[in-house]
């Protein structure tokens, strides 16, 4: 048995949820509700409620946010913590000196990174007293869906929240930089951090229905994330899953699982990348989509990563 399990949480992202679910955890709101996430004085109002919470056996922080909120109830009702490290957490820690994300991390009685680079990130800054990695997975619509027979020669589509961490404001530079009169990069996703404006070669669609972003996704010829940093990329592997090839940054979670060839070191590199991939026949992109499918699809499969999730906590459990 793991016990009460408090899952504190920013949004949370689906895959998180599903893994909270799973070992039967309380759901509960870092700031206590979601629109009291900006007012001000809701840390303290938010930090005492922690206080007062009956002893869990786990306090489960997702990201960084929460990390003062587990730290709270470890420390006040002698629980242990643990950290999802699914966010931009490590590259805080590194790029920005972030000390008490740091303090935070190895104050973590167990750490759950989502792919080997967070690990690895991780592993360069902290002191770790126990951790594993675990994949997040790919919903089983994107699994099921039909891909279009037939690419768009000229279309290139981004998936997720317009966040400078996410690359978002190169994609101008990288569309202008493809050079073809007819070429066009979708955005989709919601604009938080940043905004883009239409161009010739790039259009922001905003927020879209699942089953239309399906559509769009299936039958570009390539999906492009030039990310600053994204810990595994979950929207990258329901592009491969739709068949389409990625071309990623070196700093993407999800690299580990693709080809050389597809992981660009720079914006150049990532501009060539993409070039060859708009260029290549329809049997090399048969090809390498399916070499790529079959190495991703089983890690990124929703039974496979629950059951792994599952297994980390309890195994943690056990040695404690």
């Amino acid at each position: 048995m793991i016990g009460k399990a408090y899952f504190i949480y920013q949004d949370p992202h689906y895959v998180h949820a599903e893994w909270a679910k799973a070992i039967g955890s309380v759901f509960i709101h870092f700031r206590l509700h979601k629109w009291l996430t900006h007012v001000k004085g809701s840390r303290i109002v938010a930090r005492n409620f922690f206080l007062w919470l009956k002893k869990p056996k786990l306090a489960i922080a997702e990201g960084g946010a929460p990390l003062i909120e587990a730290a709270l109830l470890k420390i006040n009702r002698g629980c242990l913590m643990v950290y999802l490290a699914t966010d931009i957490t490590p590259y805080k820690m590194i790029k920005e000196k972030n000390l008490l994300l740091k303090d935070l991390t190895e104050f973590s009685d167990f750490v759950i990174a989502n792919s080997g680079m967070m690990m690895n990130d991780l592993l360069r800054v902290c002191h770790l007293k126990n951790y594993s990695i675990v994949y997040p997975f790919v919903r089983d619509e994107f699994f099921k869906y039909k891909p279009v027979n037939v690419k768009d020669e000229e279309k290139a589509v981004f998936v997720g929240g317009l966040w400078k961490f996410k690359g978002v404001h190169l994609l101008p530079k990288i569309a202008k930089a493809i050079n073809k009169k007819s070429f066009k990069l979708l955005v989709i996703g919601k604009p938080y951090e940043l905004t883009l404006k239409e161009t010739d070669c790039i259009k922001p669609l905003g927020f879209i229905p699942k089953e239309a972003l399906m559509r769009e996704v299936s039958s570009a010829k390539a999906y492009l994330h030039p990310a600053i940093y994204e810990p595994f990329g979950v929207s990258i592997a329901e592009a491969v899953m739709l068949g389409t090839i990625p071309i990623v940054s070196n700093k993407t979670g999800i690299k580990e699982f693709l080809p050389k060839e597809l992981v660009a070191d720079s914006l150049n590199d990532f501009i060539e990348k993409t070039i060859q991939v708009m260029e290549l026949s329809k049997e090399e992109y048969h090809d390498l989509i399916s070499k790529i499918k079959e190495k991703l699809e089983p890690k990124v499969k929703r039974e496979t990563s629950i059951n792994e999730f599952k297994k980390a906590i309890k195994a943690f459990i056990s040695n404690e």
